[in-house]
């Protein structure tokens, strides 16, 4: 069952050049704990993988075609403790999680905590993400 409650490796931003992107080029919108940077990818950015990846079969921009991937960022301004810092960014993983199917397609989204972030409970990060999703428009419509 290893995975199924996770986010898979093309869902997550993990490159340095891939978060500079988003943070450069992306929209970005906060609220009293959170920072919130949104990408649209481009939609043929899938079709590149083969043609444009280096050796390694990475392109510029990702290649995971129409679905989001995303990133999280919680600096020693939420706290000193690492075990704090972890704990907000384990539950935001979550947060996230829970609400990705709620959300539009094909961006690169970053959420940056603030400072006073390491106190919120689950709901409240869950309340202030979803907050931060229908200020950025990314919530489908049924």
């Amino acid at each position: 069952m290893k995975g199924s409650f996770s986010l898979r490796k093309a869902e997550r931003i993990r490159r340095h050049i891939d978060f500079q992107r988003v943070f450069s080029r992306g929209e970005s919108f906060r609220d009293g704990h959170f920072l919130f940077y949104v990408l649209k990818r481009p939609p043929d950015a899938s079709s590149s993988l083969k043609k444009a990846g280096d050796a390694s079969g990475r392109i510029e921009g990702g290649g995971i075609g129409g679905g989001n991937r995303v990133g999280f960022v919680v600096s020693k301004r939420v706290d000193k403790k690492a075990v704090t810092r972890n704990r907000v960014r384990r539950l935001l993983r979550e947060a996230y999680r829970q609400n990705k199917g709620k959300l539009k397609e094909g961006r690169d989204l970053v959420l940056v905590a603030r400072e006073g972030a390491g106190e919120l409970s689950f709901l409240e990060m869950q309340e202030a993400l979803l907050k931060l999703f229908r200020k950025a428009g990314l919530i489908k419509v049924k």
